[in-house]
């Protein structure tokens, strides 16, 4: 995650010799693996582009004797959303709904999309209206997460499938199907304002 030091382990080099540590060619410096051969260093990835919720980064490790190893890490956001190729206006509004960081351990994750109205109330995505009882608070289904972050981009879709009354909506994105202000796992709210 941006702003997390990684730790890199390796065996099999030639002993107290002295190695380059490079993450997508840009040399990060020299080290000396130690009387074994192996070595163990921390270091800090660079941020992500602009625009980018996440990014694989190679890692490559040379000793200058011709022993060269190599691995990849995922490099990712703080668990967040944002709405892709936004068209229309009003109740035609649609996009694809993108989530990052929903799952650092790399599990499969179901996202779960719950609209809170601008009282503050949670709307039923079925056009029902309002529910009280938490265990009625249906939200949509957006997908299963994937790859070593938790990464999902949706299908394109209506962003409010019903009539979104004047004001700003908060779409909260979670893992719980069921509706909790502090679901107690990865969230991202997107606020949208109709007029």
């Amino acid at each position: 995650m941006v702003g997390h030091s990684v730790q890199l382990g390796g065996s099999g080099f030639a002993p107290s010799q002295a190695y380059t540590l490079t993450v997508d060619g840009v040399y990060l410096g020299s080290r000396t693996t130690d009387a074994e051969g192996g070595l163990s260093v921390t270091f800090g990835p660079g941020p992500l582009p602009a625009g980018a919720a996440q990014h694989v980064d190679h890692v490559a490790v040379s000793d200058g004797l011709g022993n060269l190893a190599g691995t990849v890490f995922t490099l990712t956001r703080p668990a967040g959303a944002r709405i892709a190729a936004v068209q229309g206006n009003g109740i035609s509004l649609s996009g694809r709904f993108q989530v990052w960081g929903f799952s650092l351990g790399g599990s499969t994750r179901r996202v779960y999309l719950h609209y809170i109205s601008p009282s503050k109330r949670v709307r039923n995505p079925s056009g029902l209206g309002f529910v009280v009882p938490s265990k009625q608070r249906k939200a949509v289904a957006l997908g299963n997460t994937r790859g070593e972050c938790g990464y999902l981009i949706s299908s394109r879709r209506r962003l409010f499938p019903f009539s979104p009354s004047p004001g700003t909506w908060t779409l909260q994105l979670d893992t719980r199907q069921s509706y909790s202000r502090h679901p107690g796992g990865p969230v991202a709210r997107i606020r949208v304002s109709i007029k």
